[in-house]
């Protein structure tokens, strides 16, 4: 190949389709769970602060980049005014 930096950046965004797919799958694998062997451990939330921990868990575990996301933030402060 002529160009090596547009080959640079085919790898790059062949890397990130890849990202991108293993962490679909991985939030496939969550949903459910969560509806699944997971409900009973939701179930056993009974406390608002419980839930604030929980939410504050899912929030903190997230893929950096998306946490900077406006929408991501409008939920996270729409449910910490909540909580």
């Amino acid at each position: 190949m002529k160009n090596p930096t547009l080959l640079k950046q085919i790898i790059k965004e062949e890397i990130k389709k890849v990202l991108n797919e293993a962490e679909s799958s991985e939030v496939t694998k969550l949903t459910s769970y969560l509806s699944g062997a997971g409900k009973t451990a939701l179930s056993q939330i009974n406390t608002p602060e419980e839930l604030d921990g929980i939410l504050n868990a899912v929030f903190a575990g997230m893929n950096p980049g998306f946490q900077k996301n406006a929408k991501a933030q409008a939920i996270k402060k729409v449910i910490d005014m909540k909580l």
